[in-house]
């Protein structure tokens, strides 16, 4: 999911469609990027590394904040708040 804006927009012919839905396929990478984040984090706490959770706790609310940058309706801040 986190690959797929760009594996797009380098195999899809059709730059209208590219330009039209390009805040959704950035919402689409952001999502899939933070659900990366957020699975490293569980598996960093489940191990007891609250170092490592504490740096995917930070990537995740960073992840967050680009994501209401975006401008479109939704936002990561609901699965940053859900670790919180």
């Amino acid at each position: 999911m986190a690959a797929t804006p760009a594996e797009l927009r380098a195999r899809l012919a059709n730059p209208g469609f590219l330009k039209e839905t390009s805040p959704w396929l950035d919402k689409t990478g952001a999502y899939g990027s933070a659900g990366l984040t957020a699975v490293d984090l569980l598996l960093a706490g489940r191990r007891g590394d609250t170092d490592a959770v504490s740096t995917y706790w930070n990537r995740l609310r960073s992840e967050a904040g680009r994501d209401t940058a975006a401008g479109v309706a939704g936002g990561l801040e609901l699965l940053a708040l859900a670790f919180g």
